[in-house]
């Protein structure tokens, strides 16, 4: 066993904050750290384009935002507010950039049938 696996695994068992490591362990626990991302990304872009989650330029006609899902819906900002955070509209959410929300149509529909389905409100 080489010195750096050794120091790997001295690193690994203790658990220890960063600011409690010597540089040498840092320097390898950030190391494998980039390397476990560096593996992680080359097999996501692996995938084909259809394991891939659509994207919003997939969609044929996108509601915009809240304002356009409670038109949709014809439901309140509140309860609009109530489901997203529910998590009931999440496979038909798409986010570009950090404020702008898009929701797949008819997902929102298939979404909003199967929930009606179990729980009786809709």
């Amino acid at each position: 066993m080489t010195k750096k696996e050794q120091d790997y695994e001295k690193f690994s068992k203790l658990q220890r904050r960063a600011i409690d490591c010597s540089v040498g362990e840092l320097a390898i626990a950030v190391a494998d750290e980039l390397e476990k991302r560096e593996q992680q990304r080359q097999m996501s872009a692996m995938q084909t384009p259809a394991q891939k989650k659509g994207t919003p330029k997939e969609l044929e006609n996108p509601i915009y935002g809240y304002k356009g899902l409670m038109e949709f819906l014809g439901v309140s900002h509140t309860t609009v507010a109530n489901i997203m955070r529910s998590g009931m509209l999440a496979e038909a959410t798409y986010r570009c950039g950090s404020r702008n929300l898009m929701f797949d149509r008819a997902k929102v529909l298939e979404l909003m049938k199967e929930t009606s389905r179990r729980r009786k409100l809709i």
